[in-house]
C-alpha cells in the first residue's frame, strides 16, 4: 500500500466541499510514512487546487478524468480533445439540444455560454465566453443533462465522435465527455510509470461511475458507504460514509497501521 489514490467529490470532500479535521490529520500521516498521495477527480485541475490546502499542492493531481496530470503544480501528462472536434461537438449539441448547458475545460479557463452568472460561479472558475476564435485543445467538455425537457443518450451518443467517450455521474445529472482513451485508470497508470510503482499497490477510493476502473483494477478498491452500486459491486472494500469520514477510518484500520483487511 504505497500509493492512495482518492477521488474528491463524494469521497474525500464532505458534502460541503471541505476537508474534515480528521481526514487532513490522516492525510499528513500519510505523508510522513512516504506514501505517493495522488487526489484524483473528474474535476478541473483548478478547482482541485482551490480546495487543498497548500501542503499538498506539492502532491499529485489528476484531474479531467484522467486527462491532466500535475506534480507540485507541473504539467507531467495530459490527453486532450482536439479543439476542432471540440467545436464540431458543441456546434452538433447545440443544433439538437439547443438549451443544453455545457463547460468546456481548457488551459486553466473555463468556455461556456451559460448566462446563469450564479451558477457559474458555483460551476467555474475563470470562465469566458464560448466563440470558435478561442477554443484550445480541451481535457473535458461537461454537459449538463438533467433539467433538459428532452433529452435522448443513443442521439447524444450518435453525436460522439470515436476518439472521444462519454461518463456519466451524479445521478446523471452531468455527461463528461473525454478522450477516448482516458479515465482515472489511465492518469494513475502514468502515476504508476513515473514512480516505478504496480497497481498491486495502490489504493483507491470513489463513489461515482468515474471511478469504475481505477476500482476495478487496484489492488485495494475501496467504495465509500455513499457509493452507487455499480461502484461498490466492483470494489474489493466498502468505507463508511464520505460525512463519516470513511477515507479517514480506512486509512487508520488498513494501511497506516498496516493490518491485512478481512
Amino acid at each position: 500500500m504505497k500509493i492512495l489514490s482518492f477521488d474528491l467529490d463524494g469521497t474525500l470532500l464532505t458534502d460541503d466541499k471541505k476537508i474534515s479535521e480528521k481526514t487532513l490529520e490522516v492525510l499528513l500521516r500519510c505523508k510522513e510514512e512516504g506514501k505517493v498521495i495522488v487526489f484524483n477527480s473528474g474535476r478541473p485541475t483548478q478547482f482541485i487546487y482551490s480546495v487543498l490546502p497548500e501542503v499538498f499542492h506539492e502532491d499529485i493531481v489528476i484531474s479531467s478524468n484522467g486527462a491532466m496530470v500535475y506534480k507540485n503544480k507541473k504539467l507531467m501528462h495530459e490527453n486532450l480533445i482536439d479543439k476542432n472536434t471540440v467545436w464540431d461537438i458543441i456546434q452538433m449539441i447545440e443544433t439538437v439540444f439547443n438549451d443544453m448547458f455545457f463547460i468546456v475545460e481548457q488551459d486553466n479557463r473555463s468556455l461556456t455560454r451559460c448566462k446563469d452568472r450564479e451558477y457559474n460561479k458555483q460551476m467555474l472558475c475563470n470562465y469566458h465566453e464560448f466563440s470558435k476564435e478561442n477554443v484550445l485543445d480541451s481535457p473535458k467538455i461537461l454537459l449538463k443533462t438533467k433539467d433538459l425537457d428532452y433529452f435522448d443518450l443513443n442521439i447524444l451518443n450518435m453525436l460522439i465522435p470515436e476518439s472521444c467517450r462519454l461518463i456519466f455521474t451524479d445521478n446523471m445529472e452531468f455527461a463528461q465527455l473525454v478522450h477516448a482513451d482516458t479515465n482515472k485508470l489511465y492518469g494513475v497508470n502514468k502515476v504508476l510509470e513515473t514512480e516505478k510503482l504496480n497497481l498491486e499497490e495502490l489504493v483507491s477510493f470513489g463513489d461515482d461511475f468515474n471511478d469504475l476502473e481505477i476500482l476495478s483494477w487496484s489492488g485495494y478498491g475501496v467504495a465509500m458507504g455513499n457509493a452507487i452500486e455499480e461502484i461498490k459491486n466492483v470494489s474489493k472494500y466498502i468505507a463508511d460514509t464520505n460525512e463519516k469520514d470513511g477515507v479517514a477510518k480506512f486509512i487508520e484500520a488498513y494501511v497506516l497501521e498496516k493490518i491485512e483487511a478481512a
